[in-house]
């Protein structure tokens, strides 16, 4: 998942790297339309009308690539995994250090512990073929029955001849035959030391198992691994279950029964529905990074839409002292919006689609997906886009609308207004406050002379 959010990043950087300098070539379509008061607006306005596109087109795209992306990668990679463990119910790794040799697999199959069939894998990291991976060494009458069925583009599918000793065959994964790029038939350098190597020759390839060393390896016989480095230690068994028991069970016996023996048992039933489930819990962090996209938005094509209209405000009390009604006024600013709106939701769609192909192109360097463009999906984030475009600009003009026309003919900025009329009420209040005090002792005096007089 880290991969990806680095790749929506690195693509999402290099698109927006070009789009202003793309929205302001686009701005300049409206040179060339009828000149009304809208188009005059987003003209001379070139440096809000920008940002608006901009902020509007990048919000839409950044939820597209996100959406496109995330529901193909529900769809497809549990398939992807799904084929990849043939018959393998059950997967053990030793702990490192362990005395466990190859006769362990019939020792697993004596215990009561629900295993039918057990293989195992002995393993050495090495060079093969100026590339680094690993070599298994297998059983090719035991693995058979594990792997058989994830043979791909080989005419035979019996393990023990595509393994034959005398032959030096190997089955190498597809995960790794793409670094190397050797097709069967060829023969491949196996590093055994600092200074030797011996070549096998390839004769089948199979899918890479993703728990086995991240699938790059590539197998051989057994009697040959044990030649080649001296060893029958093992670092790996694969396990088929008992159907009454089930691998779940199987994996707490082994853990319970080997703990100090065996450092991970991994079930693999079940792993196609463990995965899509992982990643819809992941999608939930993509939803709430689209709500947050769209606040940021609509917050910036707020700020904006304001500084535009605070500078047209004495043009907008000269509109209306000439008669023209708020409805009017109101139409202009929506005209521009919806002009705006739809230059962005152009530039997102845009920007979103190809962003998703090149995203796409990116995931399938490690897993194979396809992205699926569907228009009702689109069209409705494109309408709530342009939704928040309209309604930002029109919540501010309404606000701004209530400024007095005389005041805004003054010439000053719509704060100094409103500062001064604070600065007056105050001042007001307080002269009344004191005539008020005034009037009052000026009674008190009367009241006193004339009682003064009458005694």
């Amino acid at each position: 998942m880290g991969m990806i959010l680095l790749g929506v990043f690195l693509i999402e950087t290099g698109l927006i790297h070009f789009l202003p300098l793309f929205g302001r070539k686009l701005l300049f379509w409206y040179r060339h339309m009828p000149k009304t008061i809208a188009t005059r607006n987003i003209e001379r306005e070139s440096q809000k009308s920008t940002i608006t596109v901009l902020v509007s087109a990048i919000a839409l795209s950044i939820i597209l690539i996100m959406g496109i992306t995330t529901t193909a990668l529900i769809e497809y990679v549990p398939l992807y995994y799904s084929d990849k463990f043939g018959r393998i119910e059950v997967v053990v790794e030793t702990s490192d250090g362990s005395s466990i040799n190859t006769s362990f697999s019939n020792e697993l199959m004596s215990e009561n512990v629900g295993v039918d069939i057990a293989a195992f894998i002995q393993q050495q990291r090495t060079v093969i073929s100026n590339t680094e991976g690993y070599v298994f060494g297998v059983d090719p009458y035991s693995f058979n029955y594990f792997i058989n069925e994830t043979i791909i583009n080989s005419p035979e599918q019996n393990i023990s001849k595509l393994l034959n000793s005398s032959e030096k065959g190997a089955i190498i994964s597809d995960k790794l035959l793409s670094k190397i790029g050797a097709r069967i038939g060829d023969d491949l350098s196996i590093q055994l030391t600092t200074n030797s190597s011996i070549d096998v020759k390839l004769k089948g390839i199979t899918k890479a198992n993703p728990i086995l060393q991240d699938g790059e390896y590539l197998f051989i016989s057994n009697t040959n691994f044990q030649t080649f480095w001296h060893t029958e230690a093992v670092k790996w068994f694969v396990v088929k279950t008992s159907s009454t028991i089930g691998a779940q069970n199987v994996a707490v016996q082994l853990r319970g029964k080997y703990q100090n023996s065996f450092r991970e048992v991994i079930p693999v039933e079940g792993i196609e529905d463990t995965i899509r489930t992982s990643l819809q819990t992941t999608s939930i962090f993509f939803q709430l990074l689209v709500i947050y996209t769209f606040l940021l938005s609509a917050l910036a094509q707020f700020l904006s839409t304001l500084m535009s209209v605070l500078r047209m405000q004495r043009e907008l009390a000269i509109m209306r002292s000439l008669g023209l009604s708020q409805n009017a006024v109101l139409s202009i600013f929506s005209t521009e919006s919806i002009l705006l709106g739809t230059t962005g939701i152009i530039i997102g769609i845009i920007n979103g689609i190809l962003g998703a192909e090149l995203l796409a192109w990116y995931i399938n360097f490690s897993i194979p997906i396809q992205v699926t463009f569907h228009a009702q999906f689109i069209l409705i984030w494109a309408f709530i886009s342009l939704l928040i475009t309209v309604t930002t600009s029109e919540i501010t003009t309404r606000r701004t609308m209530n400024t007095i026309i005389a005041d805004a003919l003054s010439g000053e900025s719509l704060f100094n207004i409103k500062t001064k009329k604070s600065l007056y009420r105050e001042w007001g209040t307080f002269l009344e406050s004191r005539d008020s005090k005034e009037s009052v002792l000026s009674r008190i005096s009367f009241d006193s002379k004339d009682k003064e007089k009458k005694g």
